[in-house]
């Protein structure tokens, strides 16, 4: 579809991606964001402990990948991931930087900075698809 420009079958294709992505992770992240905690408890027998904010940033992170990666397949399978796979090392790279330099808690830390680098490789993508026009942006 991509390759022979068909942008309806793009679009279809793209909107089942990410619906069939967010349908999956979405019932996870919401049951992790919401008994994430609990659930670390149960399973190390009341030995660890930890925010619940670690848990939805976790969740958030996991959503928002699932989402770029749906979105990226458009690009992938016209062998052109190399118009997002260096935003993301490098971002990657970056975070832990921050991660290993900053004095703030490092699971929070490493938690809500994958969820921003997740957020904007979602940017990334839909900009470098939608300039390769392979979906149709309604305005």
């Amino acid at each position: 579809a991509c390759t022979a420009k068909n942008l309806l079958l793009s679009n279809r294709l793209a909107r089942l991606n990410v619906i069939t992505a967010l349908s999956i992770t979405l019932p996870f992240a919401l049951f992790l964001g919401v008994f994430g905690n609990d659930l670390l408890q149960l399973i190390s027998h009341n030995q660890l402990n930890a925010d619940g904010l670690l848990f939805i940033g976790l969740s958030l992170a996991a959503t928002l990948n699932a989402v770029w990666i749906a979105l990226a397949t458009l690009l992938i399978s016209m062998n052109q991931q190399g118009l997002f796979s260096y935003h993301y090392f490098i971002a990657a790279t970056v975070l832990i930087a921050i991660i290993v330099l900053s004095p703030w808690d490092k699971s929070l830390t490493s938690a809500w900075g994958m969820a921003s680098v997740e957020a904007g490789m979602v940017g990334i993508v839909s900009w470098r698809i939608k300039i390769k026009g392979l979906i149709h942006v309604n305005h």
